[in-house]
């Protein structure tokens, strides 16, 4: 008898699935990114970016969904990266990954620049995290608390919206306002 190919489909391609609803990705965007961003954000006018910055180092980590969302009182864009982590483990080396990432998601508008871009989107990296155990992303200049303090300036530092399912209680899912992400995530 053959395998049912529900069986085969991996967690991330299960979430970009879901994510490829409009309604669905505003609801996800909506609930998970922090309000102090998201009053900024024209959600409804987002535009799925037909790009990916994975690199073959962190192919086996991480996939993700680049959405183009256009600020409400301005012209310009952000990009919110959502990257799928696909291990479900927790990594302390995650913040040099998201870094990598972000690097080449930079490097690609530089090359844009000198064509048709104006000025530079910033890029809001997104971990959604749907592992068993606990874990609490730290600052990159933690790994380095054996160095005087004097030398933590030089350690690259940036924010991540961390979004950690195992941490996430009924009311705050909720919140997400659209049954089929609701559904999908609690799977």
């Amino acid at each position: 008898m053959a395998k049912s190919s529900i069986t085969n489909i991996s967690h991330d391609t299960f979430m970009k699935s879901i994510l490829s609803d409009r309604g669905a990705a505003i609801s996800f965007l909506n609930g998970f990114l922090p309000e102090a961003i998201t009053s900024h954000l024209n959600l409804t006018a987002f535009t799925y970016a037909n790009k990916s910055y994975i690199s073959d180092t962190l192919k086996e980590r991480f996939a993700d969904m680049v959405f183009d969302i256009p600020l409400k009182e301005t012209d310009d864009q952000v990009q919110v990266s959502v990257l799928l982590e696909l291990k479900s483990h927790k990594d302390r080396y995650v913040g040099f990954q998201i870094m990598e990432y972000l690097a080449a998601g930079y490097r690609h508008q530089l090359k844009s620049f000198k064509r048709n871009q104006k000025r530079l989107k910033l890029i809001i990296p997104v971990i959604y995290y749907h592992g068993k155990e606990k874990w609490k992303t730290n600052k990159n200049a933690s790994l380095f608390i054996h160095l005087p303090k004097d030398f933590h300036s030089l350690v690259p530092e940036y924010d991540q919206v961390f979004i950690d399912l195992k941490k996430m209680g009924s009311e705050e899912l909720e919140r997400l306002d659209n049954s089929l992400l609701l559904t999908a995530i609690r799977i």
